[in-house]
């Protein structure tokens, strides 16, 4: 996180340098290791599917079952509601 910060810092150091804005440095600093952590987080706790190849495949049967089980539901009713 820190590199992440001072990386911030010295690219926001020298844009709000050049211009006059609200934002004060630590501000923008302070945005961007937000938007990293939740990045990250989304990235290993939101969305372990990408990373873990087993987990992603029983996530997409079990969507695929369930879809195809809801789809032919959906008809039968469609069918018995015709008849």
């Amino acid at each position: 996180l820190l590199s992440i910060a001072m990386k911030s810092a010295a690219a926001h150091a020298l844009r709000l340098g050049s211009q006059k804005e609200a934002t004060t440095l630590q501000q923008a600093v302070t945005q961007d290791l937000q938007r990293h952590i939740c990045e990250k987080y989304q990235a290993m706790v939101l969305r372990p599917a990408l990373t873990d190849p087993k987990l992603h495949r029983a996530v997409a049967t079990t969507l695929e079952r369930l879809y195809t089980d809801v789809y032919r539901k959906a008809l039968m009713d469609l069918d018995e509601s015709v008849q």
